[in-house]
Formats: structure tokens, sequence, C-alpha cells
């Protein structure tokens, strides 16, 4: 596997994300999971931005 730029990897993650919205807005819109999506993406977030502000 190539190496990847940390640029790389954000514009990964945005795109993940962007995917993850779209699904939990279309999907899981009344479902019981989306608070649970939501938190657990908000944690993900958190953490991520930990990472790269570390």
């Amino acid at each position: 596997m190539p190496q990847m730029s940390p640029m790389e990897w954000f514009y990964l993650y945005l795109l993940f994300v962007l995917i993850f919205m779209i699904l939990n807005n279309k999907l899981f819109f009344s479902s019981p999971y989306t608070k649970l999506i939501q938190t657990s993406n908000q944690s993900l977030t958190k953490n991520y931005m930990n990472i790269w502000t570390w």
C-alpha cells in the first residue's frame, strides 16, 4: 500500500463522513439506531480532531 499524505487522509475522512451522513439521513432517519450512530460519529470526530491537533 502506498504511503498517503495527511491531506489525502483528510479528504478520505471527509468523504467517509459525507457518505455516513447521507446514509444516516436516508436510511436511519426514524430508527432507534440514529442516536447511537450520531453519538459514535461525534466521538469519532472528536478523536480524529485530537489526533490532528496532537
